[in-house]
This record gives C-alpha cells, structure tokens and sequence, in this order.
C-alpha cells in the first residue's frame, strides 16, 4: 500500500539490495533521442525533475522501481533494452512487482515511512531560502559515497528548518530512496540513546540491542545494519568533531548532512563540502513576519521593517517577534500594539523576548516546554568560550554591527590580551564573521546580547583613542575615513557619553573637515556643540576658536549666511587674541568666502588680503590656493575678469602643489565657467570633466553637485536637454542628500532653464517656485535675484510683458544691491527686449547698452548676441524714424 503525501518512488520502493551504477546509460538517452524528447520534457511526463534524468543518463543513480515501469511506459520498451535491469533476475523481479508479487530475493528489514524521524516544517513555511536548499539538495546528491556535508551558522539562523526540508526534498529521497536518519545531538548529547532509536528503526530487535553499552558498539552495529541501503544520515546541531563522527554509521550508499553552530567544525568535517547558512534578506524576513502577524505588517510597515533590520534578519528572532505581535494585534487596539513596538525598540527587551515550541520544534539544547528566547540561544554558544574569549566577544560589542566592519588593528586595540588567538576562537565559534582580509563584524543580535556585558570603561576608552589616533593619521586620506566611517562615528559619540572631555574637544577639531566634505552636517554640528561645550569647560580658546569657524561652516552651508558670518567674527578676535596664526588664516578665507556667497564682493577683499599675508609667513600653500581662488572670484564678480583668471591659475598652482583636491575641483569650476562665458566649449568640458574627477576622488558631494550642474548648464547651451536634465538632476539628488539649499537651488534652476527652453513652461514654473521658495527662506539675496531673472524669461516667452517687467525689476534692485554683475548685465538685457517688444524703442536702447557695457567689461560671449540685438533696434529705430519724415524730406 502507498502511504498518503509519501514520495511514489519511496513508497513502492522493493526491500532488496541495489548496486550503484558507475556508467552512463547509453541506452536510456538514445531511446529518448529517437523520440526527440528533451531530459526536461521526459522528466514532465515521469513526474520529476531534469537533475533526475540527468543523473539516471549518467549512471551516477538508477531509477527506483516505480519510475522503471514508467520508462518502460512511455517509451514501449522492456527493462533491459532501457539498460534498467542489474542482472539477470531483475527483469522478472520488476513484471512480478507490477502484480504486488513478493520479491523472492533475500531482503533486509523494510522502512515504511524513510521520513518519519524528520522533524516537522514549519507551517509558515521556509521564507527566502528556495534558491539555497535547490543548491544544497544538488550538492548532497553529489556526494561521493559515505562523505558528509556541513552547515552552519549562528544560533537561530535556521539551520535545523533548512535542514528539514533538505531531508524532505524530492531529489534527496530519490538519491537515498532506503530513508532519512535523523539525530538532534545538541551540546550535552546521549549518543547511545540517539543510536538506539536509529537501530530501532533499522529493524534491529530489543534483544540485539541490549547487547551495546558503549557508543562504538552502537556504531559498529548500526553501519551492519545499513549495509548496502542507500540513507541521509542528518546529524543536526553538533558542537564538537567527536559526537558527529560517532553518526557516520553510513555504507557507501549513504550520505551525511551536519548542521553546527561553528564554522571550524564545518570546515573540518566537511571542507570543501560546506556551507554558511547565514541571515534573511531584508525582503524575506518581512515575508517571515508577515506570515507570522500579517496584520501588524499591514498596519505598520515601516516598523515591521526597523525591527527586521534591528535583529538582522535572523530568522529565530523574527519568529519569536512575530509570535509577540500577533499576540498584542489581538483586538486590533492601536494603543496596545504602539506599546509592543516601543518595548520591542529595546535591544535589551528583544533578547529576552521569548516562545515555548514544541518538543519537535525545538533544538536538542532545550528541555521540553522551556522557553526559547534569544538570549538563552546565544548564551549556549558562549558558556562553551574560555574566559578570555567571553570578555573578547563583550569588548567588541562597542563597534558598531554588522553591515559596519573593523579592523583587526581595532579589534586587538580594544581586547589587548591575546586577541589574535581570541579572535580565532570566536571566527570559529561563528560568533564573529570575516568581512574580508584583516576584518570583522558582528551579527546585531551578537552585538546586543554582547553588549549587555561590556560593563567596563576602559573598553570605550581604548575605542576612542584608537580612532582620534586614527583619525589624526589620515587626516587627508578620505578613502580610509570611509572605511572606517561607522567606527569614526561610533567613538565620537562615546567620547562624548563617557565624558572624556579633553578628547572629545581635540576629535571632533580633527575628523570635521571629513564629516563636512561628505555632507554630514547635522551630524557635525551635533559633535561640534558637544565639543563648544566642552571647551568652554576647559577654557580652551585654542580649540573654541576652530570649533567656531567649522559651526560657522555649517550655517553658510546650510544658507544660513548671516549667522556664519557672526560665528566666524567671533572666531577671528579669538584667535587674534591668542595669537593663533593658522586658525586665524583659515578663519579669514571662511569669512571672505562668506561675504562673497552674500554678494558683497568688495567687503570681502580686505579679509581675503589679510589672509594672503599670513598664509605666505606660514608658508601653507593648501590655505593659500584657497584664499588667492576666492580673491579670484572677487576680481571676476567685479568685472575684472583678466585679473579673474590670473588669480585663478595662480591659485591652481598652490593647490596642485599640496594635492587639495577640493580647491583643485573648485577652480577648475571657475575656469570653465570661465570658459564658457567667452563661448570655448570645448575648453569649459575639460575643466569640468576633470574638476568633477577630483570631487569623486574625495568624495566631495558638494563639490560634485556643483559641477554637475555647471555641466547640465552647458548641456543646456548646446540644446542637449536630454542630457542636461539627466546631470542636472543627479546634481539636485547630491543636493538634496547632503541639505545644501544654495546647490539645491542652483540645480532646481537649471531644471528650470531646461524646461522652458523645451517649451515647459508649468514645469519650469514648479522648478523655479520651488528654487525661488529656498533662496528667500535661506535668505540669499544673489540667488533670489537670479531665480526671478530666470522665471521672468518664462513670462516674456509667452508675452506677458507686465509680469516680466515686474520680475526683472524686482531682480535688479536685488542685484545691484550685492553688485552681482553677470546677474545685472542679463536682467538689463531682459529688460531691454521687453521694452522693445512693448514699444518703448528708446527704453529698450539705452538697457541694451548697459547690457552690453558690462558684458564687454567681463568679456562675456553674450557681448555679441546683445551688440547683433542692438544694431537690429537700431536700424528698426532709424526705419520708424525715416516712415514718420514728410514725404518733401
């Protein structure tokens, strides 16, 4: 009889001795050949799978009896002229078997479920892990004969359930067809029992066993027993070499899977022969919880997602997650559900979170009825750590987990005593994981259960020093800050919680320049009030003055220009006053570059000039480039644009000769806008091209978003606007990550620009209402003014001349009160052809010619559109004047 759910072959599989074949079967493919069935069409009309067929062709398996008759079916073939029959006896073996005749050869005991030691599946089910048992099943059914294949992983990452259904898998049952033997050994295991109970269901009788005392008895009689049978011998959760080999009891028809918590384990077991078994992806563990409280992920789905994320993904900890939730949705009270994910915020509260499974849910390790939590699971793994290890696991809790990674250079830093060796001993234990040469990282759920017991200080310290030290050894060297970037963080925030002042003030003077290069402002100004603070503790002046300029920094970039002029002001007496010529060089240009960014060109050249003076005593070229580009820009925004550039190429010369990327990216900026004022735009794209090269070198967002712009800006000229919207729009996403209103602005302009010259009016309004909107709120007087000049060319296309008047002269008085003389000279220009297109020949004549003066001065290339422009109004003015002449002049 066939047992119900029970896999055809296992279920009318013949109680007998098979040989393996090691040939191919030449004659199955040539009678699928001459029928042209391919293996996957043959394996749909059997009822299996491709892999099978392949494997039966080989001669690496032969098909059970049930799928012989099939063949012998679908092609109207006998046995033999298949190549199915053995010897000689079985073809007559297999007709009888077609009438339920007893087999009359010589048979060992039958198994009548080859399951039934198998744990359960879960009924929710084995959520993103398809793709790896399909691996897996393909990998054990290659094993060469009696080998063994190893799991493992961390506690609760699901090693037991990918297990199971490994056991359960079709292609498993088929490539062992006499049965699955199942163990769950655990870490105080009673191996004879666990033999025992595999003798029993080898057929083997109480009087035969009661005659093995000892494990290797129990060994020895259990391989007799297999003899030739084909099995799966599952030894599931194994934490030492020597309980698992006392389970490799298999013949050579037999394979062996072991799950274990520990890698070295795996690896010598196994070898080549093994696999990580590692967390959820995000998407599958929100499936998970789905299908554990699917109407709390309906009715919350980004807390849902922070708590996936906050237990990485491991599936024990979703489970248990998604049993409490299901729980507290019961009633659908909103109030008592917020309660539950606010407890749950707690990592604390996470760990101890617990469920009571199943005696066969449940891991060996475990009483029956003892609830699990996560906590108790990790704890297992550590009570088996020397005590040197155990304090190494807590003291690397204070890096931040997993994805971050650190250094093994860190790591010993904060562990000290005999770290190399301890660290081995946890990457084997599988407690810490490799993220490649010289690098580690912790699992979140190993970070928090760790981090319960980082009781002592002098871990957080030793952290803190390591990476200011660190930090000060690769000031410029932004690649390895990166890398180290969640560390660099991670300490500046213990710094700070452990009130080591002193440090905290000289760290975060130190790791600044970063965390502002890589647009982190609201996480710098945090770290710079922190350090104020401190340093008015301490008295140090040194430091209140370079933690004035970089606040001073952060407000400019936020917009905020007036505030940043204030708390450079304060930093400059300072550092006069305590006589600290750097701080005060750098103080000077932060304030120039100020007052240019607000429009006031000429106030800003006396600070500049001072500047200059000092940074040559001092000898340092990186502030000097920095200072002679922004006196540079002075020249250019006054209309000096030959001492413009002048300035420039001296600038670029300093900077060159330090390296400084950033300034190097900024001057080649204004050398191609430069150049694409005087209409070289070929010029203007190698300047580009290589300013944005220095920015990504560095990483310097805002720089690249300013580049980026200036590149869609010149797409735009050219009537690229596929284009220019592309770079103009990967300059606002920059913008907008970093929140730099001034480039964010910048970007939503020329997405103006783009659209209107497309002929998009609506869309160039939004882009511009929403530019215009940020320059008032900063407030921005430069780029107000540039906004309205740009919106009120959408008014004249459509020939709204009012409005359009009404912008530019509301843009004029704007600019002309910053002495924006680009600016100026293109509202002149506006206003010049809205007067001619009204009428007011004489008006428009005399804009024009303002226009004109001033684009001469900066020896823009406009200066020929307008000078065309205006001999056109001439000769139009010279027509109306010649038509209104009586007819007697």
């Amino acid at each position: 009889m066939t047992s119900k759910g029970t896999h055809p072959e296992v279920a009318r599989r013949q109680t007998r001795t098979t040989t393996v074949r090691t040939t191919p079967n030449l004659y199955l493919r040539q009678a699928r050949a001459e029928q042209c069935l391919s293996q996957d069409e043959l394996a749909e009309r059997l009822g299996t799978t491709q892999v099978t067929i392949s494997r039966w062709e080989r001669g690496l398996t032969r098909p059970s009896p049930y799928y012989r008759r099939k063949l012998c079916e679908v092609f109207d073939l006998t046995p033999a002229a298949l190549g199915l029959v053995a010897d000689e006896h079985e073809e007559g073996d297999l007709a009888g078997e077609g009438r339920d005749a007893t087999v009359s050869v010589a048979a060992l005991p039958r198994i009548h479920e080859p399951t039934m030691l198998i744990p359960p599946l879960s009924p929710y089910g084995l959520v993103g892990r398809e793709a790896l048992v399909e691996t897996l099943a393909r990998r054990l059914c290659d094993l060469l004969p009696g080998a063994a294949y190893a799991l493992y992983g961390l506690p609760g990452a699901g090693k037991t359930a990918l297990a199971i259904m490994l056991a359960r898998h079709p292609e498993i049952l088929e490539r062992f067809p006499d049965g699955v033997l199942w163990a769950g050994v655990g870490h105080m295991p009673n191996i004879p029992g666990l033999l025992a109970s595999w003798g029993t269901r080898l057929g083997m009788t109480a009087m035969e066993m009661r005659q093995f005392t000892r494990a290797d008895h129990w060994a020895r009689a259990i391989h007799a027993a297999i003899g030739e049978r084909r099995m799966l011998m599952v030894v599931d959760d194994v934490w030492s070499v020597r309980d698992a080999v006392a389970f490799k009891v298999g013949g050579p028809g037999c394979g062996h899977l072991i799950t274990t918590r520990f890698a070295a384990i795996a690896l010598e077991l196994g070898g080549e022969n093994s696999s990580a078994v590692r967390e959820l992806s995000q998407e599958a563990g929100i499936e998970l919880l789905e299908r554990l409280a699917p109407q709390v992920v309906a009715s919350a789905p980004g807390e849902a997602l922070h708590l996936v994320q906050s237990v990485g993904g491991l599936p024990l900890a979703i489970t248990l997650l998604g049993r409490y939730l299901r729980v507290q949705s019961h009633g659908g009270q909103q109030r008592r559900l917020r309660a539950a994910f606010e407890r749950l915020r707690d990592a604390e509260e996470r760990l101890r979170l617990a469920a009571i499974f199943s005696p066969v849910e449940q891991s060996p390790n475990w009483l029956a009825s003892t609830p699990i939590s996560l906590q108790a699971a990790i704890e297992v793994s550590e009570q088996h750590l020397t005590a040197t290890a155990s304090r190494a696991l807590h003291a690397l809790a204070v890096f931040p987990p997993k994805p971050s990674s650190f250094s093994e250079e860190a790591a010993l830093a904060v562990c000290v005593a005999n770290a190399e060796e301890t660290l081995d001993v946890l990457l084997d234990a599988d407690l810490l994981e490799s993220a490649g040469s010289g690098r580690y990282m912790l699992h979140q759920t190993i970070a928090d259960y760790a981090r319960l017991g980082l009781g002592e200080g002098i871990v957080r310290e030793r952290m803190v020093m390591f990476y200011c030290a660190y930090v000060e050894r690769h000031l410029s060297d932004y690649a390895a800050l990166d890398q180290e970037s969640a560390n660099v963080l991670a300490a500046l925030e213990l710094a700070h919680t452990e009130r080591m002042a002193e440090t905290l003030v000289r760290y975060v003077c130190l790791v600044a320049p970063f965390l502002l290069a890589r647009g982190l402002y609201a996480i710098a100004e945090t770290h710079l009030r922190r350090a104020h603070d401190a340093a008015v503790e301490l008295c140090d002046d040194v430091r209140l003055a370079q933690i004035w300029m970089y606040l001073g920094y952060v407000a400019e970039l936020r917009g905020d220009l007036a505030q940043a002029e204030s708390l450079y002001e304060t930093g400059i007496q300072v550092a006069r006053r305590t006589a600290q010529s750097e701080t005060l060089c750098a103080l000077l240009a932060r304030r120039g570059e100020a007052i240019i960014a607000r429009g006031h060109y000429l106030e800003a050249e006396p600070y500049l000039v001072e500047g200059i003076a000092l940074a040559r005593n001092l000898g340092d070229h990186q502030r000097l480039g920095v200072l002679i580009r922004l006196l540079g820009e002075v020249a250019d925004c006054g209309g000096a644009s030959v001492r413009g550039d002048a300035l420039y190429l001296d600038a670029l010369h300093h900077a060159q000769a330090v390296h400084d990327d950033e300034n190097i990216s900024a001057l080649l900026q204004n050398l191609g806008a430069k150049a694409v004022q005087r209409g070289d735009y070929a010029e203007a794209d190698g300047y580009y091209a290589e300013g944005l090269m220095h920015a990504r070198a560095i990483g310097h967002r805002q720089r690249m978003s300013a580049l980026l712009n200036n590149m869609g800006a010149l797409a735009c000229l050219r009537k690229r606007y596929e284009e220019a919207e592309t770079l103009c729009g990967e300059s606002l996403n920059l913008a907008r990550a970093i929140g730099h209103p001034v480039r964010t602005n910048n970007a939503l302009q020329n997405l103006g620009v783009v659209a209107r010259e497309r002929g998009a009016y609506k869309e160039a309004e939004r882009y511009l209402g929403e530019a215009l909107a940020i320059a008032r709120e900063i407030p921005h007087v430069f780029l107000i003014s540039e906004t309205l000049y740009e919106w009120s060319q959408i008014y004249a296309r459509q020939r709204q001349f009012e409005r359009a008047s009404m912008m530019l002269g509301e843009a004029l008085a704007l600019a002309e009160e910053v002495g924006a003389q680009e600016v100026m000279s293109q509202i002149h220009y506006g206003l010049a052809r809205v007067a001619a297109a009204t009428g007011d020949l004489a008006e428009a004549l005399r804009q024009g010619q303002r226009s004109l003066e001033m684009f001469d001065a900066m020896q823009h290339e406009q200066s020929g559109t307008v000078s065309e422009w205006l001999d056109a109004l001439r000769r139009e003015m010279h027509a109306q004047r010649s038509a209104s002449l009586p007819s007697s002049w």
